[in-house]
């Protein structure tokens, strides 16, 4: 049996060069992160495979529900999660006032 592989899609223009396609056959996003010198959060984009419309952006911590490391690959995107390989995911930081 033959596993399949999702394929990349086309770049939509409004994504920049910079972000990576992250997802699997039912979809995904392009995603643009760095991590701060302070290494405690990355700050990433994260833009719709289809028109490259902003999805999401700001700071995004390790998920104290969900584990995993900061600098770990990313998976993908569940509309609320970035998902890393290996388990774990980063959320958007929310501020607490």
């Amino acid at each position: 049996m033959r596993e399949c592989t999702p394929q990349t899609p086309k770049r939509p223009v409004a994504a920049p060069r910079e972000a990576v396609w992250v997802g699997g056959a039912d979809g995904g996003a392009f995603v643009k992160c760095s991590v701060v010198q302070e290494r405690t959060y990355r700050v990433c984009s994260i833009y719709d495979d289809h028109g490259g419309g902003l999805l999401a952006q700001g700071r995004f911590v390790v998920s104290h529900e969900h584990g995993g490391a900061l600098d770990g690959t990313l998976l993908g995107w569940d509309g609320s999660l970035l998902l890393l390989v290996g388990g774990g995911a980063l959320i958007l930081e929310t501020s607490q006032h």
